[in-house]
């Protein structure tokens, strides 16, 4: 919803988060690319529902041009 209300398509979006049932696994179930931060290393389990996982933020833009 709020891709449309921006006017933006999903197919050229991504979703940053760090929380698995709140944010990555919904954004994948729409059809969105993930990028999970996972601050611990329990959270490696969770990566089948991200695209990349990245340790700290500011990996984020050499994720993006991994994508």
């Amino acid at each position: 919803m709020a891709l449309q209300e921006i006017g933006c398509d999903k197919a050229v979006s991504v979703y940053v988060g760090d929380r698995y049932d709140a944010e990555i696994r919904p954004a994948h179930e729409v059809g969105l690319r993930t990028i999970l931060l996972a601050r611990s290393t329990n959270q490696n389990r969770d990566i089948k529902w991200a695209d990349v996982m990245i340790h700290d933020i500011t990996e984020v833009e050499a994720a993006l041009e991994s994508m």
